[in-house]
């Protein structure tokens, strides 16, 4: 007969990611956009039982959010068992990742950024953009990239569709701001 399965781990009280009685994520998916994220998310939710009620918070990236005060109620009550993931990929888009970034160090503090897992979810820049574009709406990624104009009546970033690709950039800005980074290829993923 197979053993009988380990008991879950208990963490000792007072936890470091429980605040204010909401457990506060232990891992953040930053992104990318358009590359898996919700994927993840699901088989996070079905196969590992990950506790987190939406996927997307959009918390940080957000004007004025700076404090775990609003974030966390966003979280289950904290519990033994209980593990929480924020899956925002807008945290690194060009023009929201200095603030985003900024606001998760900020708010979490360094015993807590040292003992959280920051995830980037890659996949191929070209890829990505074309998803993007369709994402938007368009349906001819050709016609979008001849002209970037288009992107913007839709009320888009004109550069968004590609320099959201520019991962060493957002790499960089991460780790400098956060300490770590954990890099899934998309295809090794998949």
């Amino acid at each position: 007969p197979d053993p009988p399965p380990a008991p879950p781990p208990v963490r000792p009280p007072p936890y470091l990611f429980c605040y204010k009685g909401h457990q506060l994520p232990e891992i953040f998916v930053l992104g990318a956009q358009k590359c898996g994220t919700t994927s993840l998310s699901l088989q996070m939710q079905t196969e590992w039982k990950l506790s987190f009620w939406k996927k997307e918070v959009h918390y940080f990236d957000q004007e004025g959010h700076l404090s775990l005060d609003g974030f966390a109620g966003h979280f289950p009550h904290c519990g033994p068992t209980v593990l929480t993931c924020d899956f925002t990929p807008n945290y690194v888009l060009p023009y929201t990742i200095n603030r985003s970034i900024d606001a998760i160090a900020s708010a979490y503090g360094p015993e807590r950024l040292a003992r959280t897992t920051f995830v980037l979810l890659l996949c191929d820049p070209a890829q990505r953009a074309q998803s993007y574009t369709y994402h938007l709406g368009h349906d001819n990624f050709r016609t979008i990239a001849a002209d970037l104009g288009q992107i913007t009546e839709v009320g888009g970033d004109p550069d968004a569709a590609f320099t959201g690709g520019l991962y060493d950039v957002q790499a960089d800005y991460i780790l400098d701001k956060l300490g770590s980074l954990t890099i899934i290829p998309a295809s090794i993923y998949f």
